[in-house]
């Protein structure tokens, strides 16, 4: 075999032949020698990085080699194959690699940025929480349920006239098409790009979009203005009554109090929600149950939603909601900064708040809320949700007439300060 010139590249290496027993025997890391030639042309010795020999490409050579030498070669690995060809054969392989990190380096870029910019958005938390289940397509839709639990057919519950997948529900149906008609935001050049959601919310989430958006935004808040100005106004001119007009509305406020457990053993989670009025007597309860691990801060933040929802059913317009748990009035009292993992359930309390004429939050001590810690221990054993109005169980109605006299008196300074 005649030996030929040095010379570099950057996916294998020539060997000289002058010295063919020291690559043999000590090849370069990370590299293995081949010999790679036809019968009929001097054969040319290379090396080739190790993790490409696993290449289908290779593989391929390789498994034709054996049946041309069969396996009893001895020395390096013999390629059948011109030399010419087998290095455009690794040069295409690498440059492909290559590529395929470069693109996926760049999509791993593109997707910290579309990340970022939807995290730091200043909107709702359950508007960015919906963003981030429906941009890599986990949103349960009919399409995802018929693929992956295998239920369903997967068309649209709406429309009925295509497949529900993430685009449709948002661009194609025809309820969405309504929505976005009267929608204040008018989005200029995105129709070419609905047909994938995440090409979408690049191209929106771009700075003129977003200065479009902003505007909506705008427009809607000098529309709630006034409304909002309204009824502080009204506020302020009810609280600035007399001593007796606040004993007069007193007897109009409703005292929620709250409070969750939690059953590691059960794996189930417990809400206690008691109503009481100015008296101090027990008007409603409710127990609610969950199955579930949970967290304390999650727990307690449902139980006061839960509270407002219960208040909203008979029709009361004053009430104080009453929880042990001091972060969760701290956060609600002051209007932001929520912690992240109940963001959600907080704005939904500020929501639910604004559909009462009074209502406040006081944070009150365990010793004083042992009724609603009690209900929610009793909910943890429970199968279903249980509520009472009228008649209460025996043990409830006793706890209630031990715990009158503590909170009594605090119940009456709470209402005649928030009222």
């Amino acid at each position: 075999m005649k030996g030929r010139e040095m010379s570099s590249s950057p996916t294998y290496v020539r060997l000289s032949s002058s010295n063919d027993a020291e690559a043999t025997s000590s090849p370069r890391k990370g590299y293995v020698p081949v010999l790679v030639g036809t019968d009929n042309e001097d054969m040319e010795r290379l090396c080739i990085p190790v993790k490409l020999i696993n290449h289908p490409s290779l593989a391929s050579l390789l498994d034709d080699s054996v049946l041309d030498l069969g396996y009893t070669q001895h020395g390096l690995l013999r390629v059948s194959c011109g030399a010419e060809d087998f290095k455009e054969i690794v040069k295409n392989i690498s440059r492909r690699k290559q590529g395929g990190q470069d693109a996926k380096t760049s999509w791993e870029i593109r997707k910290h940025s579309v990340w970022k910019k939807l995290w730091h958005m200043k909107v709702k938390a359950k508007l960015k929480h919906f963003m981030w289940k429906c941009l890599p397509n986990c949103l349960p839709t009919y399409e995802i349920m018929s693929k992956r639990p295998g239920k369903g057919e997967g068309r649209c519950g709406c429309c009925g006239e295509g497949v529900e997948t993430i685009e449709h529900l948002l661009f194609f149906c025809e309820n969405a098409a309504e929505v976005w008609k009267m929608a204040p935001v008018r989005w200029d050049g995105l129709q070419d790009e609905q047909h994938n959601l995440w090409l979408w919310w690049e191209k929106a989430t771009q700075s003129l979009s977003m200065e479009q958006v902003q505007k909506a935004q705008e427009e809607w808040l000098e529309f709630e203005q006034p409304r909002e100005s309204e009824q502080e106004s009204n506020t302020s001119q009810n609280m600035s009554g007399q001593q007796a007009r606040r004993e007069q509305l007193r007897e109009d406020v409703v005292c929620l109090y709250t409070d969750a457990a939690i059953s590691a053993k059960r794996i189930r989670t417990g809400q206690g929600i008691i109503a009481r009025n100015w008296k101090v007597t027990i008007m409603r309860a409710k127990g609610i149950v969950n199955q579930g691990k949970g967290t304390v801060s999650k727990e307690e933040a449902l139980a006061v939603r839960n509270a407002l929802l219960m208040a909203k059913k008979p029709g009361w317009t004053k009430i104080i909601v009453h929880s042990d748990c001091k972060s969760i009035v701290e956060q609600i009292n002051r209007c932001s900064e929520y912690d992240y993992s109940i963001a959600t359930i907080l704005e939904d309390v500020q929501d639910l708040r604004t559909g009462f004429d009074r209502c406040s939050f006081v944070f009150i001590p365990t010793t004083k809320n042992e009724i609603s810690h009690a209900l929610a221990h009793f909910a943890v054993k429970l199968v279903h949700n249980i509520e009472w109005e009228h008649d209460f169980p025996i043990w409830l109605i006793e706890l209630g007439k031990k715990e009158m006299r503590v909170v009594s008196l605090f119940v009456i300074n709470s209402c005649t300060i928030k009222c």
